[in-house]
């Protein structure tokens, strides 16, 4: 074996160790020290030749390099393209009122508690205010005494109505008189004297039924006046009435009890201030689940658009069938940039029992439709090479002669399921069917 061998390494370092000690042994005699020198020498040099050999023994030769694969192409075709963005939503009531006093009076009793389930029209809460009920009950005997002057201005028309209509046939009569008085003097059957007294009786008459007239017209104006007094305290009585109804504060609609704010014997004004709300109520059979877009896809939205609910907040998602936009705001929040956007969702679960799908508050994300492309022509989303303010270009044709076309990106850029994303050519039609490089960014750095 080699002294030199790579694989006898060790052993090399060993044979030189040894003729160092004898080196040191031998260092009196000249001669013996000289021949150690000549021996190590020849070690030395044995062992860098044989080095040599073994690394120009073991030296490839060298390999001419390979020429790059072909660029990878695809081509134009059409296909669908559905642009989505996925938003936090917020669960809202689809109605909330805060039930407040509109009269001063303090609680009697409250019928509710949070979490309570109420309807329309049931009574909530009670308040107590005596001197609202004796308003009540001083109005109502004003109305009773104004209706029983009413009556007795009516029977007092009727009285002198009767007076007058015998004062009108009594001076019927003493113009009959008259009139046949006058036809017996012509004829010299009465005295002058005969006629003289038949014209005072009818005059007499006349005046007499000028007073009943005006006693009618005096009636006529009290029963007028009872009338309109019979207005004022009813309208009274009815206003105090309405107060009194007051006292009594009912639900508005069908609901969920979700704050309260008072206590029994609380004294309570009809004052709008911050947290002076009585109950609150929210109509949870319907809910609104509200987001807020941003200005860069406002403009894309439309009643009808798709909502589908992906993710809510420390529960599993609801299998809610997709939701479709109910309104929006058509105008962007001046501080924010956003436009809102509501969903109406029926909130009751069919054959559950039920049980809601949401309850206000609740938050999580919902993936909105903003665009639906159907045969739009789409190309591998890598083959487009995305400029600025929605525009690409492409390489058309094989890989040693592509070249480059500007288009218009479609649905912001977004793939579909297959990664391809729609395009539109700018100044000219792109053909269907034809070939493309698949790697825009590949072709640059092999032309690099």
């Amino acid at each position: 074996m080699s002294l030199c061998s790579r694989n006898d390494h060790r052993d090399r370092v060993s044979v030189v160790d040894q003729l160092a000690r004898r080196w040191r042994g031998a260092r009196r005699s000249k001669r013996r020290s000289l021949g150690l020198l000549v021996t190590l020498f020849a070690i030395g040099s044995g062992c860098d030749q044989l080095t040599d050999r073994s690394r120009s023994a073991n030296r490839q030769p060298a390999v001419a390099p390979e020429a790059p694969p072909p660029l990878e192409t695809a081509v134009i075709e059409l296909g669908s393209v559905t642009e989505t963005k996925d938003l936090p939503f917020e669960i809202i009531p689809y109605e909330s009122t805060d039930l407040v006093a509109r009269v001063e009076g303090y609680v009697k009793e409250i019928k509710v508690d949070i979490g309570d389930e109420v309807t329309a029209g049931q009574v909530l809460v009670s308040l107590s205010a005596g001197e609202r009920l004796a308003d009540i009950v001083r109005w109502q005997n004003k109305v009773s005494k104004a209706r029983v002057d009413r009556e007795t201005s009516h029977a007092l028309l009727a009285q002198v109505g009767s007076h007058r209509e015998e004062q009108l046939a009594l001076k019927r009569l003493n113009e009959s008189k008259l009139a046949t008085t006058e036809g017996l003097v012509r004829r010299g059957g009465l005295a002058e004297e005969q006629l003289d007294q038949a014209q005072f009786s009818l005059e007499s008459a006349e005046a007499a039924l000028g007073r009943v007239d005006a006693d009618v017209a005096a009636a006529e104006a009290q029963l007028r006046s009872a009338e309109a007094e019979i207005q004022v305290v009813e309208a009274e009585l009815a206003r105090v009435q309405v107060w009194a109804q007051y006292l009594t504060i009912a639900a508005p609609f069908d609901g969920l009890i979700t704050h309260r704010n008072v206590d029994h014997g609380d004294l309570v004004r009809p004052e709008s201030r911050e947290g002076a709300s009585l109950l609150t109520v929210d109509r949870v059979d319907q809910v609104k689940l509200v987001l807020y877009v941003g200005i860069e896809n406002g403009a894309q939205l439309d009643v009808g658009d798709a909502v589908a609910v992906t993710a809510v907040e420390g529960r599993p998602t609801p299998k809610l069938a997709v939701q479709n936009i109910t309104r929006y705001a058509r105008a962007f929040h001046r501080k924010t940039r956003t436009v809102r956007v509501e969903v109406d969702i029926e909130n009751v679960r069919q054959n559950k029992g039920g049980q809601r799908w949401f309850e206000p508050g609740e938050y999580g994300l919902a993936r909105i439709t903003l665009n639906d492309l159907r045969d739009v022509q789409t190309v591998p989303a890598a083959a487009v090479n995305q400029l600025e303010d929605g525009e690409g270009s492409i390489l058309i044709g094989p890989d040693t002669s592509a070249q480059e076309t500007r288009v218009r990106v479609l649905a912001s850029g977004q793939p579909n399921r297959s990664g391809r994303i729609a395009i539109e050519g700018i100044g000219e039609v792109l053909e269907n069917g034809a070939q493309i490089i698949a790697d825009f960014q590949q072709f640059q750095e092999r032309k690099k």
